[in-house]
């Protein structure tokens, strides 16, 4: 008997035939595992909405509360004296080689011990879930992030997550890289104690304070087009351009948008850092409707702790489509930026606050980054 396998998505649908066999000698992770890894990766796919196997005992997936988790027994943990902004934690291990799912928890001293952060990976899911627990119920779970981990956590590799809390929220690293950020919904001065618990070992906790988030090496902007054969960049991509994005200058990018997107950023600010706030004189931000409403790009300012008014303009499916590339030039001029994508003016955007400060482009979000470089225009 074979197994019809339905997986549905907002720009696709596919029926996967598998054989009894398969599902015979496989558990569900497993499977799973093996339709991510041969199918998902032919048709490019990145997320995996529902999926349903008919004909077999298997129910629908469908993401578990956390308090339905069997994954009860607390790995490693410790108490600590009221956080301050910049307070961060470092929990290294290696992730069991049948792992299902782990989490890390951050904890409140009230008599319910309230779940500030519940940071879920599960791996056949190939998401990362983060919620929080107040007054004994769960809050709603945030699964989505501009930033990917699905190549991250390996079964049978090691791992290294940062929780940074800071005055508004708790920045989330994997294995050095910026994953996303969790709003508060509780006092963060009230936590007092982190747990993991889950399908890992050899787990150590540390606890440390940043002056600035992430600590990543920075490279600059290179100031000629790459080679064609270049290998796509690690996304988050922060780099310095070098002397500041001075009048008459152009960054160049080319760039694929990953399939079934959801937004992508594009920052011109000052400091290569997600935290502190960096000023962004010149924010780009690409947003994808995956209910079949409007695809729109926004511009806008971050200066004096806040973003000011957004500009909006749609987006036309030819200007940037799931899967496809796209360039996009950014050009300083007198007063503005002017922004072309494949070729055509798209838009004008004046200046905002001080310009000059720019030193840093952060580029994150549902994007494949080839080639971005910088130019400087000439006048005879």
């Amino acid at each position: 008997m074979s197994v019809v396998v339905y997986v549905f998505g907002s720009y696709c649908f596919h029926v996967v035939q598998l054989t009894s066999v398969l599902i015979r000698t496989r558990s569900l992770s497993q499977t799973l595992d093996f339709f991510y890894e041969n199918i998902m990766s032919v048709q490019s796919i990145d997320t995996v909405s529902s999926c349903e196997i008919v004909g077999s005992d298997y129910e629908m997936l469908k993401p578990q509360s956390p308090n339905l988790s069997s994954k009860s027994e607390v790995i490693c943990s410790f108490s600590f004296k009221e956080p301050v902004p910049g307070t961060a934690f470092i929990i290294t291990g290696v992730v069991l080689k049948s792992c299902e799912r782990f989490s890390i928890n951050l904890l409140t001293a009230s008599s319910k011990q309230d779940v500030a952060l519940h940071f879920n990976p599960r791996l056949p899911q190939n998401y990362i879930v983060r919620n929080s627990k107040i007054s004994g119920h769960w809050g709603e779970e945030e699964t989505w992030s501009q930033f990917s981990a699905r190549y991250d956590l390996f079964r049978g590799h090691r791992f290294s997550i940062e929780i940074l809390i800071t005055d508004h929220e708790i920045l989330m690293g994997v294995n050095g890289k910026h994953f996303g950020a969790f709003a508060h919904r509780l006092p963060f001065r009230k936590i007092n104690a982190i747990e993991v618990k889950g399908d890992v070992k050899e787990v150590a906790i540390d606890q440390m304070y940043r002056d600035t988030y992430p600590q990543v090496p920075i490279e600059n902007i290179p100031s000629e087009e790459p080679s064609k054969d270049v290998k796509f960049k690690i996304v988050p991509y922060i780099a310095k351009i070098s002397g500041g994005f001075t009048r008459n200058k152009i960054i160049h990018i080319y760039a694929k948008v990953k399939m079934l997107p959801h937004s992508i950023t594009i920052n011109l600010q000052q400091t290569p850092y997600f935290w502190p706030h960096p000023v962004i004189p010149l924010h780009i931000n690409p947003r994808f409707s995956n209910q079949g409403g409007r695809h729109i790009i926004c511009r806008n300012s971050w200066a004096n702790g806040r973003w000011m008014k957004e500009e909006r303009t749609d987006l036309m499916a030819h200007d940037l489509s799931p899967g496809k590339f796209f360039k996009m030039s950014i050009e300083r001029r007198f007063d503005d930026y002017a922004i072309q994508v494949n070729g055509k003016l798209f838009a004008e955007y004046s200046f905002r606050c001080d310009a000059n400060i720019v030193d840093t482009i952060n580029i994150f979000g549902d994007i494949c980054l080839k080639k971005i470089w910088i130019e400087e225009k000439t006048f005879n």
